[in-house]
């Protein structure tokens, strides 16, 4: 009878462990976010836009944690989304993080940029003035720490 209740609770430990021997694994056991209809229709416009070997990538900690990021950067009518997501070829120069630009139409559709790999003038900087939301490029974390080491170098 012992031998019997030292059995169940071994199984009963080994079950609620996750333990590979049962057929779990992390990737079985962790799933990604279900995405809002918004987000379906921004992730299809991104496949349509670079294809489908695409990983999204999400961040590990602040504000943001989504790979979706929703805003009106341009000061147009309609919102734009930024998306985040690694590109993986066959261990091509162009696999790694990036970060795709698609624009909202008055109908409501996400479209890719006409010219998406072109200098928009939005630059870093802006993004993270839009992103922090901040005034001005000088109340950026980056430039304010930037600016705390000069005066501390100046003694100002």
């Amino acid at each position: 009878m012992k031998n019997l209740k030292l059995a169940a609770v071994c199984l009963s430990c080994l079950t609620m462990t996750g333990c590979s021997a049962l057929n779990f694994s992390v990737e079985g056991l962790i799933n990604a976010p279900k995405l809002t209809s918004e987000q379906s229709e921004i992730h299809q416009a991104l496949i349509e836009s670079v294809g489908s070997n695409i990983t999204l990538k999400y961040p590990k900690n602040g504000e943001y944690r989504s790979a979706y990021v929703i805003a009106n950067i341009d000061d147009e009518p309609t919102d734009e989304a930024m998306v985040f997501y690694e590109y993986t070829s066959n261990g091509s120069e162009e696999d790694g993080l990036r970060v795709n630009i698609l624009d909202k139409d008055e109908d409501g559709n996400y479209n890719r940029l006409p010219n998406p790999n072109i200098d928009t003038g939005m630059g870093l900087e802006r993004l993270a003035v839009v992103m922090q939301g901040v005034d001005n490029l000088f109340e950026i974390d980056t430039v304010q720490d930037v600016m705390k080491h000069i005066c501390r170098i100046a003694n100002i």
